[in-house]
């Protein structure tokens, strides 16, 4: 129901604030600490917790990538796809495994050559990231309809209690605000 996900959006932004917040004001108060959460929780709790930190996020954010390239080519499947040639899938083919490696790879060769270029390629794919959200706002925007948004606040036609959909809601909200640590961090 509308309420319960704006009810998760609330909780969610909240929180990410809450978040980035905590990362301003240590950058603030360490600002010789620029390595991100490992440097944070290395300086705060010594060696071993910095080394679970630091591994923990790269394990967290490796599978988050591709956790996004198995979705992406899931959903270049449901367009490329047919009943007689499965080229993607859900992501989970031999086609999407040589895309998906190779883009994976072509990322890391980007970063291997020198920083300047990998900000370039940041700076284009974060223009081709926000573009397609703002097109989305504008036709939302356009094509919002308050009859509808009202008809049924509380979610009843679901069978689903509403904090079960505020959980579903934050589940999926959470991973539009990943990597904000990362930035409030490299931005200082």
């Amino acid at each position: 129901g509308a309420r319960a996900v704006l009810i998760g959006w609330a909780v969610t932004g909240v929180g990410i604030l809450a978040l980035a917040m905590s990362f301003l004001y240590l950058s603030r108060l360490r600002p010789e600490l620029d390595g991100g959460i490992y440097s944070y929780a290395r300086a705060g709790f010594g060696d071993l917790v910095g080394f679970f930190s630091a591994w923990g996020y790269w394990l967290c954010a490796t599978i988050g990538v591709v956790g996004y390239l198995v979705i992406a080519f899931a959903a270049l499947g449901s367009f490329v796809d047919t009943p007689e040639r499965v080229w993607f899938g859900e992501g989970n083919t031999l086609a999407a495994f040589v895309g998906e490696s190779c883009i994976l790879w072509a990322v890391h060769l980007l970063v291997a050559r020198g920083v300047q270029q990998a900000a370039l390629f940041n700076l284009v794919a974060t223009l081709a990231k926000s573009l397609p959200l703002l097109l989305f706002i504008l036709f939302a925007c356009y094509w919002f309809d308050p009859v509808t948004f009202a008809a049924d606040q509380q979610g009843s036609t679901l069978a689903t209690p509403v904090s079960e959909q505020v959980r579903n809601t934050m589940l999926i909200t959470l991973w539009v605000f990943t990597g904000i640590e990362g930035a409030a961090v490299l931005s200082a």
